[in-house]
C-alpha cells in the first residue's frame, strides 16, 4: 500500500529505448497486512518509471522494488503499467 506524498524524484532523463521520459527515485509503502502484526512500513524504496506519449495518451511503466518482509521472502522488482488519457 503506497504511502501518499512519499515519492521523491532523484533524476529525470530520456529513455534511449523509446525516447520517453525516464524517472528514478524513492518512495515509501506498507507491506501486506498480517493478522496480529499489522503492516511493515518500507521507507525510501527505489522506483523507476518511463513515461511516453502515443496517440491514445501518455503511457506509464512503473517499476518498484519490493523489500523482504514476512509475506515476501525475497526482494524483487514489480512492474505496473497505466494509461493517462
Amino acid at each position: 500500500m503506497y504511502i501518499p506524498q512519499s515519492i521523491i524524484i532523484k533524476s529525470v532523463g530520456v529513455d534511449p529505448n523509446n525516447g520517453g521520459t525516464s524517472v528514478n527515485g524513492i518512495h515509501s509503502y506498507q507491506g501486506q497486512y498480517i493478522p496480529f502484526v499489522g503492516r511493515k512500513t518500507h521507507n525510501d524504496v527505489q522506483f523507476k518509471a518511463t513515461i511516453f506519449k502515443k496517440q491514445d495518451g501518455y503511457h506509464v511503466i512503473f517499476h518498484k522494488y519490493i523489500e523482504r518482509d514476512l509475506m515476501h521472502r525475497s526482494e524483487a522488482w514489480e512492474t505496473g503499467k497505466g494509461l493517462i488519457k
